[in-house]
């Protein structure tokens, strides 16, 4: 097998990542919410290094990258979304409801997601972050979006990467697509815009296949240039 040079996600996502810790904002009627963003605090990172995270103040924790995203994990998703995009918002949903899905599993550990902002000022990526609930947050940078945007070709939005999480190489680019094309199958057969656990599970399930065979492509030495291609509707651009 060949070696695989680690990618250092503190580098690249920042030494730390910002969780909304705080009371969520919870309309009347759904208050089992509060009941899911405990359940999720104690399944990322195994829990390590959430309970105790730093610098809290309006709600918002700071943890530590090496921590959260630990040598054990296997897939990374990167998910960009700017709350400027209606398309965005939608989806903003849907991500919600997979990543609370995704860390539901037994395999919940060898997983992760962070998202990045392509909001247009630190104010709105706040604001964004409450939104998403109890999910990672890379630290709001126009700089560093450009870098994602160069490193991986994410030239729209709402986008989802899922990346070999020891590597940093993409294993798809059209996560997103994956995720719509899940949630229809469940509505179909559920005639409701949702998801079960057999979905989730097959969303990991899909990911993992397509990792088990990059890796043995680039073990084989027949790696081929990655095909980016459009990840969602709107341009990450100033509206």
């Amino acid at each position: 097998m060949a070696a695989q040079t680690p990618v250092d996600w503190c580098e690249l996502l920042g030494k730390e990542l910002t969780i909304c810790t705080g009371p969520p904002s919870v309309r009347p009627g759904t208050e089992e919410k509060k009941t899911t963003g405990a359940s999720l605090l104690a399944s990322i990172g195994s829990g390590i290094g959430v309970q105790d995270s730093k610098k809290r103040m309006d709600g918002f924790s700071y943890v530590q990258t090496s921590i959260v995203l630990p040598p054990t994990l296997k897939l990374l998703l990167v998910y960009f979304s700017g709350r400027w995009c209606p398309t965005c918002q939608q989806f903003d949903v849907m991500m919600k409801k997979v990543y609370e899905g995704l860390k539901a599993l037994p395999e919940s550990s060898y997983l992760e997601l962070v998202w990045v902002s392509c909001d247009l000022s630190e104010e709105a990526h706040r604001a964004h972050l409450k939104r998403l609930g109890v999910m990672l947050g890379a630290p709001w940078s126009p700089k560093r979006l450009q870098m994602f945007t160069e490193r991986w070709g994410v030239n729209a939005i709402p986008g989802l990467l899922v990346l070999d999480a020891i590597t940093g190489h993409p294993i798809t680019s059209n996560g997103s697509e994956d995720v719509q094309k899940a949630f229809e199958t469940s509505a179909a057969s559920a005639n409701a815009h949702t998801m079960d656990a057999d979905g989730f599970a097959g969303l990991f399930l899909h990911w993992s296949e397509l990792l088990d065979q990059k890796r043995a492509a680039e073990d084989n030495g027949d790696v081929k240039a990655d095909s980016d291609s459009e990840a969602g509707l709107s341009e990450i651009s100033e509206p």
